[in-house]
């Protein structure tokens, strides 16, 4: 049965334990950018929909384009720990260096991602005294169309009513059950689109799933109020891209003071632009697959709930679920 809703699934299952990046022995109890999540495992499910008249799908990057089914497509991709890392481009990335005597960190460096057997880089992944690392998890899709028939331009969906972007755990019976408290609060999920002409990859929203705490700040010697990243190699700033919170999909630009909102909604079995001043997540996609959508998942180390106090001993299991919405390009 075909729906009206694009959806992205994204499972991260694992138990939340304490890991250290430090080169030196640390015995505080009470510290920033002192957790990780140990054993992360990702499983992604792909579900096709229609949203306009044609057929929005998504893939495992690399994977045969399907242009001849009206069937669910799913295609998982395996995860791992991650450890609290910071950036502001999906790109470049910072994990903690040292820490002064208050255990507060004072310094961050760009880890050196690891090399395997055949020489090839295995970004995110980075080793700290024979310990392996990981700044991120990530998963890659390629973004298309069914028919060769219409362009279609991505929003996220905001008609779902338990969200466009879910942060859940499963409870004793399986069931799957909201969270935003301290411990996921934390945690990001950023979405980087590259459109394969040229531009090459931009990261265009990045999702927290509690609201900033303007006047809370991360046990860094150099922080920053509200949400924050690394800056530099001893400071932090605010972060220049777009963020959203929750239910709530807008997000107002400083350079520009104009609030723009990144959900589309339904009007009776199809989607319409967000209203405002609407806000793509991609741009132009069509039949050929040439929109390449990465989706990042990490611990923000700068903020204020990432500290062993918050999460030691919690072992549930996260679920991150991104809905994603078609709409014809004008």
């Amino acid at each position: 049965m075909k729906t009206k809703s694009q959806k992205l699934k994204i499972q991260l299952m694992g138990a939340i334990l304490s890991a250290s990046v430090s080169a030196f022995a640390l015995t505080s109890a009470t510290y920033a950018w002192y957790v990780a999540n140990n054993k992360v495992t990702s499983e992604t499910s792909s579900i096709m929909a229609e949203a306009n008249g044609f057929m929005l799908q998504i893939v495992k990057l690399g994977d045969t384009l399907d242009h001849g089914s009206d069937t669910a497509l799913v295609s998982a991709v395996e995860g791992h720990k991650i450890s609290p890392a910071s950036t502001e481009d999906a790109k470049s990335w910072w994990v903690p260096e040292n820490w002064n005597a208050d255990m507060n960190v004072a310094t961050y460096l760009h880890p050196t991602w690891d090399i395997d057997e055949k020489g090839n880089t295995l970004y995110g992944q980075y080793t700290v005294s024979d310990e392996t690392y990981y700044a991120y998890a990530v998963g890659e899709y390629t973004l298309y169309t069914l028919t060769n028939t219409g362009i279609c331009d991505v929003y996220l969906d905001g008609s779902n009513p338990e969200g466009a972007v879910q942060v859940t755990i499963k409870d004793a019976d399986g069931k799957e059950t909201a969270v935003n408290d301290k411990v996921a609060a934390s945690l990001r999920v950023g979405i980087t689109i590259d459109a394969g002409k040229g531009s090459g990859e931009e990261l265009v929203l990045v999702y927290a799933p509690k609201a900033e705490d303007i006047n809370a700040h991360g046990n860094d010697v150099n922080s920053t109020n509200g949400w924050s990243v690394v800056k530099d190699s001893n400071s932090t700033k605010k972060p220049s891209y777009p963020y959203v919170y929750e239910k709530n999909y807008t997000w107002t630009d400083s350079a520009d003071g104009k609030m723009y909102n990144y959900a589309a909604t339904k009007d009776g079995f199809s989607y319409i632009l967000p209203t405002g001043n609407a806000r793509k997540i991609a741009s132009g996609v069509d039949y050929d697959g040439n929109t390449t959508m990465r989706v990042y998942i990490w611990m923000e180390g700068t903020d204020a709930d990432c500290i062993s106090r918050i999460v030691d001993g919690d072992e549930r299991q996260f679920n991150v679920t991104v809905h994603l919405a078609g709409v014809s390009a004008e």
